[in-house]
């Protein structure tokens, strides 16, 4: 009897362990790719050397050291907002010049009507000492909805007032996207947001399909490994059977 017991000990737990692993295959975290987490190249592919962009800030939902961007002017003067928000622009294209080194891509004003495509850098927060974050978008010069967008954040300054300490994370968020910038413009890459779109769609087809055989061989090699269970838990109940006899 003691022996019976020993094997039927034996079986649950090797059943048990099954189920586990199952279980554990069918909950393996799922991880979304997107064009916006921070750092990661995504649709600024699209550009190409010599291209002119328009670029512009836009502070409007922004909170500003806990403000919104109109109490924050006036907290500080319209005037005075204004002169810096022109000085902040500058700094930060500066900043993106010098991380760019030789220029891949040229950022003019909001309004340039050269420019095939134009960013839009919509600023989150600014805290009190400047440190800054926010979401660069990239559109095509005649739509009004992205195909494209990276996060970024700068480090403010230490010492200063807060006109200085904000001129601090501009020019430090300013060279992260500078690097960015160099990072994803290449000779080699689509002429237009149509043919960037094309090699998408064809890139997704082909990872929808690797997908698709990766999912098959799965299942055969799970669809393999149960029927060994199953083999296995056939010799177990012969066994069982058997030495219950005896």
């Amino acid at each position: 009897m003691k022996k019976l017991f020993f094997i039927a000990m034996v079986l649950m737990a090797a059943m048990m362990s099954a189920n586990v692993e199952s279980f554990a295959q069918t909950k393996q975290p799922h991880y979304l790719l997107e064009r916006t987490y921070k750092g990661n190249p995504g649709g600024y592919s699209v550009l190409k050397d010599g291209d002119r962009v328009a670029f512009s800030i836009d502070y409007s939902s922004a909170t500003i050291r806990g403000l919104s961007e109109q109490d924050n002017s006036d907290l500080m003067g319209k005037k005075e907002w204004e002169d810096a928000k022109s000085s902040l622009r500058k700094l930060f294209l500066l900043a993106v010049e010098e991380s760019m080194g030789k220029k891949s891509v040229y950022l003019f004003g909001p309004d340039d009507t050269k420019s095939q495509y134009r960013i839009i850098f919509k600023v989150k927060s600014i805290e009190k000492d400047g440190d800054i974050e926010g979401t660069f978008f990239l559109f095509a010069m005649d739509k009004d909805k992205p195909f494209a967008s990276v996060e970024l954040d700068g480090n403010g300054g230490r010492i200063g007032d807060f006109v200085n300490l904000m001129g601090d994370g501009h020019k430090s968020i300013g060279k992260d996207f500078g690097k960015f910038l160099k990072s994803n413009v290449s000779k080699k890459t689509a002429k237009s947001i149509e043919e960037y779109e094309k090699i998408e769609a064809e890139k997704k087809a082909n990872e929808a399909a690797r997908q698709e055989i990766k999912n098959q061989t799965k299942a055969e090699k799970q669809a393999a490994k149960e029927e060994r269970q199953r083999a296995k838990e056939a010799k177990w109940k012969e066994n069982i059977e058997k030495y219950s006899k005896d």
